[in-house]
Parts: C-alpha cells; sequence; structure tokens
C-alpha cells in the first residue's frame, strides 16, 4: 500500500496556465503521481509497489492502515443504517465499504484505481466517549468528486460540497458532489474545485449555516458560489428534494449576501 509523500506542480496543468500553487500532483511511495485538480496519472513501478507494500505492514494505527479484521463486509446494523438513507446495493459495491468487528467501525474508503488514498471510519460501538468519526489519510489534499450522470447540460459545471460520504452520494446521484469529511473546506480545495468547475455549492448539514456562509463569501473570491440549505441533511433527501434545494441555492449567490443570518 503506498503513502503520500509529496505534493509538485502538475505538468498537465502548468501547460494550462494553472497550478499557480504548485501543488496539484500528489507523489507517492510507489513512485505513482495523481493530480488532484485535472485527474493527471503517472503511474508507479511493480518493484516500488512491492517495498511499499512491505512496508506498510509497519505503518501506525495513524496510517492508512485499515483495522486488522477489516473485511469488505455490512453487518445488519449498518445495513439498516444506510437503508434509512436508501443507499443503493450499487452504491454500497461501487464505494467499497467494509467493517471492522473487533472495533464496530463503519469503513468507508476512497480509492484511486487499486491504491487506497484514505479512509474514514464511522463508530457504531455506543461508547458515548468515542469519536463519532476517525479519518486516515490526507483527507483535505483529495478531490473525492461523485460526477452525476443525472444532471442537465447547463448543470454540468456545478459542484456541490458536503460534510460526509453519505450526503455526497446522495447530492451525487442529481449533480457533481464531494465530501469534505467534515465541515471546515481549505483555501486550497477551493482553488482546485475553481479550476474545474464553475459555480459551487455550499451544503452543510442543517446546523452549520452560519459556518456554510462563511465559506462560501470566502470561496466567492475564486468561484461563483452559493448556500444550500435544508432543515434535513443531505443523505435524507430525495433526488426531488436535492435537485429543489440546490435551484433555490442558486437564485442567491454568496457574493449577493449583505449579511449572515444567525
Amino acid at each position: 500500500m503506498s503513502h503520500l509523500i509529496t505534493h509538485s506542480r502538475c505538468p498537465r496543468c502548468a501547460n494550462l496556465g494553472r497550478d499557480i500553487s504548485k501543488d496539484n500532483l500528489g507523489e507517492y511511495s510507489d513512485g505513482h503521481a495523481y493530480c488532484y485538480s485535472c485527474g493527471y496519472h503517472k503511474p508507479g513501478n511493480l518493484k516500488s509497489r512491492i517495498v511499499s507494500s512491505d512496508i506498510s505492514e509497519t505503518v501506525t494505527s495513524g496510517g492508512l492502515n485499515f483495522p486488522e479484521d477489516y473485511i469488505k463486509y455490512i453487518p445488519r446494523e449498518v445495513y439498516l443504517w444506510l437503508n434509512k438513507y436508501k443507499l443503493t446495493h450499487t452504491e454500497i459495491n461501487q464505494h467499497k465499504f467494509g467493517w471492522s468487528e473487533n472495533r464496530k467501525l463503519f469503513v468507508m474508503p476512497v480509492y484511486q484505481g487499486d491504491e487506497l488514498l484514505m479512509w474514514q471510519g464511522r463508530d457504531f460501538s455506543g461508547n458515548p466517549k468515542a469519536k463519532k468519526y476517525l479519518t486516515h489519510g490526507p483527507a483535505s489534499d483529495i478531490l473525492h468528486i461523485i460526477e452525476s450522470p443525472l444532471q442537465d447540460n447547463d448543470e454540468r459545471d456545478i459542484i456541490v460540497v458536503t460534510e460526509g460520504l453519505l450526503d455526497a452520494i446522495k447530492v451525487g446521484r442529481v449533480y457533481n458532489a464531494m465530501p469534505l469529511w467534515g465541515s471546515h473546506m481549505p483555501l486550497k480545495t477551493i482553488r482546485r474545485l475553481a479550476m474545474r468547475f464553475k459555480r459551487l455549492g455550499i451544503w452543510l448539514d442543517s446546523d452549520k449555516l452560519v459556518e456554510a456562509v462563511k465559506t462560501a463569501l470566502r470561496a466567492s473570491q475564486f468561484i461563483e458560489t452559493f448556500v444550500v440549505h435544508s432543515e434535513r441533511d443531505p443523505k435524507e433527501q430525495d433526488i426531488n428534494w436535492i435537485q429543489t434545494y440546490v435551484r433555490l441555492g442558486l437564485r442567491y449567490p454568496a457574493a449577493e449576501k449583505e449579511a449572515i443570518d444567525k
């Protein structure tokens, strides 16, 4: 399993006059590289992949290793939880969700091909002292974009960011979507998305409206930005409501807002 070593300038972005910050290209320990902005990929080599696989066995729990008992399996408890949000079997399989019985942890991995880039675990232990979500890997460096097959042609330039992966999967049925793995949106993420899309929607959970507006106002310096707000979280919405809320948000770009409603 390879791990991220450093960032450098992407040659494809450079040819297009982009990647001014010179950090779009992620370089990994097995020799492969991937641009988080344009998708440019440079393959690694077999020797480095074997060495990387050996090294990964010694990575601490803070690294990319899954829990030792991780399996690609969803127990009934988690399946019922996912079913509340009406995720399909296809979506569950597509995203390669898994489980750790010892840690009672639902695992949501992100891959690039066969390479594990990061993963986030959702705690199901019931322990009130346990963190609800555990994130491993460079989440802030990864644009995990879920491309929608259903959006209208005039909406293909839209990207909607959400807090969690399940939210992004649901929104991704209608619009291009991406999880932030939390509520914070780094400036470098805003810049990278601005190079790929023309309009950015910020749809955080219902209790994060003020933070969503602040993020949208900051992002509006680089890309046309709007806020999507609903009383229920994105993952709880069906397609019709997702489309309704996003189109409502499009009517009021962040640059036109004069105050933050508290």
